[in-house]
């Protein structure tokens, strides 16, 4: 169980008419002896107020706990049996379920949305990080919600009684003749601007000027999207023309700045452009190539990854068709909130992967290098 310092659940009125709270707030519920009581959601229905809140932590013991009341300040009775929890079943497929809202529809039913992960193995590691999944639910004869198969695991699959509304798949391969990015992009802290990058300083391309170092929790020049799948491959190509070893470009799988993937071209020691791997596992960094692999003097490089579960392999190709395995098959276990608790943080971000361009040689104001991207491809396998 995580050790969390949660005081409870604190209610305070809002003034629509000042647009601010007012009054002082009140602790209305303390939470069970399970601990970490948080994410309130309030209702009311037939004469109670109920309230719906996560409980035990985000990673494996969380869970969703009811309480009510007949005055909205309380006291709150809890139910004894949580609404939706696997703390006790390891074998589920969908684990650390909690932080829910309620919802009902036109049909009378009604369903709770929640947060979960799905680790590769039993209690393993959540890639992806947190997920959303759904689940219907019904009210018994005490007034109590229930899940409508029972018990208090959550099933895999769930049918909805509502007409289909289908968006429109994502494009697998997104070229960048574009006025803007796509939603599906992000960067790392900071919004895309002229400062890390382009979309019209040469048309059909997204440029990226080289920024702090890959490990900098400042100004880094990266544009990532999220994984999405257990098995997957992302493509980019690109052309660089690295000035010396500190400029650096290339396609990285990403956690955070704690851990990562970074597939990236360089300048070599002969002046040569070379392809290395650097790797960030927790607070070790390593390098899975005794040395680069020079590509002579070609500029244009088509970086591809392939992630299958919690292997990570690394590939290159200089014309598009013909790829080289590169730094082996790498363990990407690290690429996940787990592997976050273990040094003794806290994150739900989960992996993306993503272009980025560094250059650690002083052009801070005037960038000496950057590097332009034709198009990203991801496909799920």
């Amino acid at each position: 169980m995580e050790n969390h310092d949660f005081s409870g659940i604190m209610l305070q009125e809002y003034s629509e008419k000042e647009k601010k709270l007012i009054g002082k707030p009140t602790v209305i519920f303390r939470g069970t002896e399970i601990g970490a009581t948080e994410a309130p959601h309030l209702y009311k229905k037939d004469g109670y107020y109920y309230l719906m809140v996560a409980e035990g932590g985000t990673m494996y013991n969380h869970g969703i706990r009811m309480a009510r009341s007949k005055n909205i300040l309380g006291p709150y009775e809890y139910d004894p049996m949580p609404l939706l929890t696997v703390r006790d079943n390891p074998s589920s497929p969908l684990q650390r379920t909690g932080h829910g809202s309620l919802v009902d529809t036109k049909n009378g039913e009604w369903y709770v949305p929640y947060l979960c992960g799905r680790p590769i193995t039993e209690k393993g590691r959540c890639i992806l990080g947190r997920e959303t999944a759904i689940c219907r639910v019904v009210w018994d004869d005490k007034g109590w919600l229930r899940l409508a198969d029972g018990g208090t695991t959550p099933p895999v699959e769930c049918d909805i009684n509502l007409d289909e509304v289908k968006y429109p798949p994502l494009p697998e391969t997104v070229s960048f003749d574009l006025s803007a990015l796509p939603h599906t992009f992000k960067t790392l802290r900071i919004p895309f601007d002229e400062k890390i990058g382009s979309l019209s300083k040469r048309k059909g391309y997204l440029r990226l000027y080289g920024k702090d170092s890959i490990t900098s929790w400042n100004t880094q020049a990266l544009v990532a999207r999220r994984l999405q799948h257990h098995h997957a491959e992302a493509t980019v190509k690109m052309e660089f023309h690295p000035e010396n070893f500190q400029q650096m470009a290339g396609l990285t799988v990403m956690y955070d700045t704690y851990n990562f993937f970074y597939l990236y071209m360089s300048q070599g020691d002969d002046g040569d452009n070379v392809l290395r791997v650097f790797v960030r596992d927790s607070l070790k960094f390593y390098n899975p190539l005794m040395r680069g692999i020079s590509i002579g003097n070609a500029s244009v490089v088509y970086l591809r990854v392939n992630i299958d579960e919690l292997t990570l392999k690394y590939s290159y190709s200089l014309d598009g068709v013909s790829y080289t395995d590169i730094g082996g098959e790498l363990d990407c276990s690290n690429l996940s909130d787990e592997a976050y608790c273990d040094i003794g943080h806290e994150g739900h971000t989960g992996t993306f992967i993503g272009m980025c361009c560094h250059d650690l040689s002083g052009g801070e104001l005037e960038p000496a290098c950057y590097a332009d991207f034709e198009f990203f491809t991801y496909k799920h396998k």
